[in-house]
């Protein structure tokens, strides 16, 4: 049997809480890479002892990974968990690559759906019993800022209006997305669509698909949305991908037959700091909205006072499905 020891230090600054934020930069630690890394004995099953708090992880036991070779340079990587409290099982299929073939240590890059690349520095193994798993990434706050909608004040002081007598039969099925505020788990992707279908009376399947052009990599990552108050019938749902939290998911403006805009926000640190990050999607039944319906969209989000100016196309005419919708 393998114990898996997974330590890591993740770049998202909303729940400090939950993430080993420290001072100085990632070049301050004495870390040695382990030389001479056997990739071949590292495969297989390992079993996590204890971790560094995340989001993506929150409350997750149970957890293990299994490691498999795909070819001379990848390694798939398939992490399971269960949440005890719900007895949910979460499980999520990524890639690791060596970040410098040519040299022989167990420094690797690993990639999951709808996630950027990060570190998986393997820092001590015997490769029967125990590994030492670590992640840092120095906090540069202009790129976080870039790739997430951080705003001043509290989520209350939106004049966001949800979706009451929300249809969510009418609601299912494909969406294109139109524009976004950029994400870092969607950061330079395109051709974005949500698939969305009925798991019972209470959840929803969600699939999210994406491209990234430049680099031709398709990614595409399941989840569950939930109403966060079966008995009102309103748009406000709660959305969880494998290994991360619940996040919100408010429809403020649905004609489900043209257009969607979906709402999300979060204050950082309550109480301590009055500041919150946003995510906003504009989704459309077709890969292009027409400017009439795009207008009512813009109308919506003026009065709901969220920033237009921040948004970003997403390009669709470039996608699999361009000459064929």
């Amino acid at each position: 049997m393998k114990n898996f020891l997974f330590i890591t230090a993740c770049l998202v600054v909303v729940q400090v809480q939950s993430q080993e934020l420290s001072l100085g930069t990632c070049s301050d630690y004495p870390v040695q890479v382990v030389q001479n890394f056997d990739a071949s004995r590292y495969l297989g099953v390992w079993y996590e002892q204890a971790r560094y708090e995340t989001s993506f992880q929150y409350n997750l036991d149970c957890v293990t990974a299994n490691y498999s070779l795909r070819d001379a340079q990848n390694i798939i990587v398939i992490n399971n968990g269960i949440m005890l409290s719900t007895s949910e099982v979460v499980s999520i299929e990524g890639v690791a690559n060596f970040a410098d073939p040519s040299l022989s240590e167990g420094k690797l890059e690993v990639k999951f759906p709808s996630s950027p690349v990060a570190d998986y520095w393997v820092i001590g193994t015997d490769y029967d019993n125990y590994s030492v798993v670590w992640s840092c990434t120095d906090l540069q706050i202009v790129n976080i800022l870039h790739s997430q909608q951080i705003s001043s004040g509290e989520c209350k002081n939106y004049d966001v209006k949800i979706v009451q007598d929300f249809d969510a039969s009418r609601y299912l099925g494909i969406w294109y997305e139109q524009a976004r505020y950029e994400a870092i788990f969607q950061f330079n992707m395109d051709c974005v669509r949500a698939n969305y279908s009925l798991i019972d009376e209470n959840r929803i399947r969600v699939v999210n698909s994406g491209i990234v052009l430049i680099a031709n990599a398709d990614s595409s990552i399941e989840g569950v949305a939930r109403f966060v108050d079966s008995s009102k019938n309103e748009g406000k749902l709660l959305v969880r991908f494998p290994l991360s939290p619940e996040g919100n998911y408010w429809v403020i403006g649905t004609d489900y037959d043209n257009y969607a805009i979906v709402w999300s926000c979060t204050d950082i640190l309550p109480g301590i700091l009055s500041t919150n990050m946003q995510f906003l999607w504009i989704l459309a039944r077709s890969p292009h909205l027409s400017d009439d319906k795009m207008t009512e969209v813009k109308d919506i989000l003026q009065n709901a006072k969220l920033d237009r100016s921040s948004l970003r196309k997403t390009i669709q005419d470039q996608c699999p499905w361009s000459n064929k919708v």
